[in-house]
């Protein structure tokens, strides 16, 4: 959705001139420049090499909150 709004705006806004489409614009490119800066991206966590015959598997952890158990 955002890359999507992203390029809409671009579109309606820069190119068409059209007013609520720039601020809507100005809007999702502060939202990006923060999660930028903020460090919202993927982190790598492991980084190895693996010899042929040997598997990885991948999983992922829903994040525990404060108060949460894990089921």
């Amino acid at each position: 959705m955002g890359r999507y709004l992203w390029m809409l705006a671009i579109r309606r806004g820069l190119m068409g001139g059209s007013r609520p489409w720039m601020t809507i614009l100005g809007v999702v490119a502060v939202l990006r420049l923060i999660r930028r800066i903020s460090g919202s991206e993927p982190e790598t966590v492991c980084c190895e090499k693996l010899k042929p015959g040997q598997a990885l598997i991948v999983t992922h952890h829903r994040r525990q909150r404060r108060g949460d158990e894990l089921r």
